[in-house]
């Protein structure tokens, strides 16, 4: 999709690019936490996004890394940011409406219709925005 390489992998057809791509990672965090390149990795914490839960126990982690598809794509970056932006991922999928994303044709001719890609896409600009906001917010608050 953005003309990486290694953007998608496909197990069946065998497994050497994504052992080949988890290497090439490991390199990298020894690189940015400045350890030897033979240096044990330290523990890392990934997601794979369920019901949730971990907020309410106390047990959820900070993240390196969290991906995710159609709508885990649009909890991700939510996921990444900690548990301090619970509310606003619990309004995304429980407070907004089609008329908070959505464009509806204005065309008498036509019946409403709305595509669900249409809908998933808005819906995911509207949430990028929201986060690229909440971080400008949080940096310019720390002097950075």
């Amino acid at each position: 999709m953005l003309g990486l390489p290694n953007e998608r992998f496909f197990p069946l057809a065998g497994t050497d690019p994504l052992e080949a791509e988890f290497a090439a990672a490991a390199q990298r965090l020894r690189r940015a936490r400045g350890l030897s390149p033979t240096a044990p990795l330290p523990q890392v914490q990934l997601l794979a996004v369920s019901g949730g839960g971990w907020s309410e126990q106390g047990t959820r982690p900070s993240f390196e890394l969290v991906t995710g598809v159609s709508t885990g794509a649009l909890t991700a970056p939510f996921a990444y940011l900690g548990s301090a932006y619970d509310a606003q991922l619990r309004a995304v999928y429980t407070q907004l409406s089609q008329d908070d994303v959505l464009t509806k044709r204005m065309f008498t001719a036509l019946r409403d219709e709305i595509d669900p890609t249409i809908a998933a896409i808005s819906t995911l600009m509207t949430a990028v925005s929201f986060m690229l906001v909440l971080v400008a917010t949080s940096r310019s608050k720390k002097g950075g």
